[in-house]
């Protein structure tokens, strides 16, 4: 199966969201920034969750 571009940003968001709550525990980081980006990699998430499974299921097929 090929990577998709719904599982890089993923990664990409979800790496982001780390980050920014590194960073936010250091310095001040508005708290809305902090949860849009963790929202934005939910969302990303289970939108590759869901295209990652119909790809398998239609393998299995």
């Amino acid at each position: 199966m090929q990577p998709s571009v719904f599982g890089k940003a993923t990664t990409f968001f979800q790496i982001l969201s780390v980050i920014t709550v590194l960073v936010a525990n250091i310095t001040a980081v508005p708290e809305s920034i902090v949860w849009s980006i963790i929202y934005t990699a939910t969302f990303f998430t289970v939108l590759s969750t869901l295209t990652y499974t119909y790809d398998g299921i239609q393998q299995v097929k």
